[in-house]
């Protein structure tokens, strides 16, 4: 500045973390020799698949808590009591008809409608901001000040939040109806996630802090 203050500002807005939309696989106890049944519409023998539709990273993106439901709607319009790929050979070997995988619910499950917006992951939100004025020592020795200074990190106290899973769409079979397993869809949900005060000024994001500084340059 004019009279020799000196101040520097760091600021970070970064848009809701993308994450992944995935079957539920919880009414199988996480077993990958039932889950196939339901959740693996791939057919690769993995459980709780991406929803079919959707691409890694669509949650947040094109979609969030305001049209969640849209997707739920067309996948249970489309896919709800379908056969797997692990079904089918089970139909094709004749081991089983599909009514009888459907009496046993080996096939894709229906997922649960939110009854609410829906869950969505917080944006980040960080403003640091750095107060000093330098006190020239140029008659001690050329170039040497000394710098006494202030700083604030996370100025505006902006709550931030991390350690989101990606979100596993609830099926009904689960009986949930929160929707979403894995994200919040609650104040207490989402505190769990808030962004705590650590170590120094180790805590990105964390809540505001202060930090005192004097320098000496020479």
């Amino acid at each position: 500045m004019k009279y020799g203050a000196q101040v520097g500002i760091i600021g970070h807005f970064f848009s809701a973390a993308a994450a992944d939309l995935n079957l539920d696989n919880s009414g199988t106890a996480g077993s990958a020799v039932a889950g196939i049944f339901q959740s693996d519409v791939t057919g690769d023998g993995t459980i709780g698949d991406l929803v079919p539709g959707t691409n890694p990273g669509y949650f947040m993106h094109q979609y969030n808590g305001r049209n969640l439901n849209k997707l739920i709607g067309q996948y249970n319009a489309t896919q709800s009591g379908r056969l797997t790929p692990a079904g089918n050979a089970l139909v094709q070997a004749g081991l089983f008809t599909q009514s009888q995988l459907v009496a046993l619910q080996a096939t894709q499950q229906p997922i649960e409608p939110l009854e609410t917006r829906g869950p969505e992951n917080g944006f980040y939100r960080n403003l640091d901001v750095n107060l000093s004025y330098p006190i020239r020592l140029g008659r001690l020795r050329e170039g040497m000040s000394l710098v006494p200074a202030i700083a604030f990190y996370n100025l505006g106290n902006f709550a931030n939040f991390n350690n989101y899973e990606n979100g596993t769409l609830a099926n009904t079979t689960t009986g949930s109806s929160s929707g979403l397993l894995n994200g919040p869809n609650s104040f207490l949900d989402h505190n769990q996630n808030r962004v705590q005060r650590g170590s120094g000024t180790s805590d990105i994001g964390g809540p505001r802090s202060a930090e005192f500084q004097l320098k000496l340059n020479f």
